[in-house]
């Protein structure tokens, strides 16, 4: 837990630092935000709990990528567009900064919750029990509400 921590450390100060809290998103970019927080949680409990074979989270991780990979990767792109329209040629710096920021805030959530593997098994059952179509209407429940991100007021 402590090397992956300071991995994710060194990757949140290798990228350019770019706020989250300059812009808005789109009711669609939020979505799309939350089902990316929620790769987030699933993705640090996958690495962190590796010491725990039995609760079998890095095959679960990959079943859940599989399983919506193509709705992973429409995610990516209204976020890689929301990053765009906002940084224009550092976007993908910009995105990168977003995705490490998700996963370090899962990571230090990770680090406060005790007997963090066993707590996180009913999240993954929750999500391969999902059908299709219904990641984002789950992920809007699932996740708390990300650091910076907030709704453009019409």
């Amino acid at each position: 837990m402590r090397l992956f921590t300071f991995c994710l450390f060194l990757v949140a100060i290798a990228v350019p630092v770019t706020s989250a809290n300059a812009v808005c998103y789109s009711p669609r970019e939020y979505r799309a935000s939350q089902v990316r927080q929620l790769q987030a949680e699933l993705m640090v409990a996958a690495l962190s709990c590796s010491r725990h074979p039995q609760l079998e989270f890095p095959h679960k991780y990959n079943a859940f990528v599989r399983r919506f990979g193509p709705d992973l990767k429409e995610n990516a792109e209204v976020l890689r567009g929301h990053f765009g329209r906002h940084y224009g040629t550092r976007r993908e710096a910009a995105f990168d900064a977003f995705i490490t920021r998700l996963a370090n805030e899962a990571s230090s959530r990770a680090m406060a919750v005790e007997d963090y593997c066993r707590a996180s098994a009913p999240l993954f059952d929750k999500v391969l029990a999902l059908g299709t179509g219904d990641l984002e209407s789950f992920a809007a429940g699932a996740v708390a509400k990300a650091r910076g991100v907030e709704v453009c007021a019409r």
